[in-house]
């Protein structure tokens, strides 16, 4: 659930039971808002418990299940694994541009800065973009005259979503598929990293548990900011080596994705 929710959901269904999950690694203040006392509320790992517990959540209200990961993922983690080290080996780079639901301006911003940095490797086909939007027209328009004005509308896929569902599923199939670099804010997007080795460059957090999630993914692997490698996107792609290191150290993170079978067992 949403950390901002949590309470609010709590208190709108009556007696029918409600499970609280948590599915980031947070820190004390997204805690305060995650947490609602009397409440079970599912973890990801022994350092969010240990979070809960200082911020005031009884010992026997929180349970450790680990994150849960799309089980489709989860289970090809070691394939996918595979294909971007090959990849990046091979320098095909396919790279996912995502905005998700909630679209911040300097999100927006970002993601035009890079579709015009990157265009032109995309006219030379050393870059492939899959674009997926969200359902934000203010995006959507700006990102369609710049592709025409730059002359790459035909070499990218833009996904235009409308419903939160067919967003998920899209992005979700193209972790599956083909992509082998991510841009996006530091969401729940950074657990796929881990689970995948997908190399990840960061646009700006927002909100306290997305600052959590940065520093969690940086103390991972050397995940750049896209404020740090802006202006120079070529070479920091096709810097093979660094690109490999960093997948490697995502993927050995060793983290706990079993999260989604854990849940389906305890609702059993």
């Amino acid at each position: 659930m949403h950390p901002i929710a949590s309470g609010v959901a709590a208190g709108a269904v009556g007696n029918q039971k409600v499970i609280n999950i948590c599915p980031d690694e947070i820190g004390a203040l997204a805690a305060s808002f995650y947490k609602v006392d009397g409440l079970v509320t599912h973890v990801n790992s022994e350092d969010v418990k240990k979070v809960f517990f200082e911020a005031g959540l009884d010992d026997k209200f929180i349970k450790i299940l680990g994150h849960p990961l799309d089980p489709a993922v989860f289970s090809a983690r070691g394939q996918i694994f595979q294909r971007v080290q090959n990849d990046l080996k091979s320098k095909r780079l396919i790279i996912g541009l995502y905005i998700g639901w909630f679209g911040p301006k300097t999100q927006k911003r970002g993601l035009l800065s890079v579709v015009r940095e990157l265009a032109p490797l995309v006219r030379q086909n050393r870059v492939t973009l899959k674009i997926l939007c969200g359902r934000h027209k203010d995006f959507e328009k700006k990102l369609d005259c710049l592709c025409r004005r730059i002359g790459i509308e035909n070499k990218i896929e833009i996904q235009r979503s409308e419903k939160p569902e067919d967003m998920v599923n899209v992005g979700h199939k193209w972790i599956l598929e083909d992509i082998n670099i991510i841009f996006s804010r530091p969401s729940e997007l950074v657990f796929y990293s881990l689970a995948t080795g997908i190399p990840h460059i960061l646009f700006s957090a927002f909100g306290p548990q997305e600052y959590d999630m940065l520093a969690f993914l940086k103390k991972c692997a050397p995940v750049k900011k896209h404020e740090n490698v802006k202006g120079q996107l070529e070479n920091y792609l096709t810097d093979t080596n660094l690109l490999l290191e960093t997948s490697i150290f995502l993927f050995n993170s060793n983290y706990n994705f079993r999260g989604a079978i854990s849940i389906e067992k305890y609702l059993k």
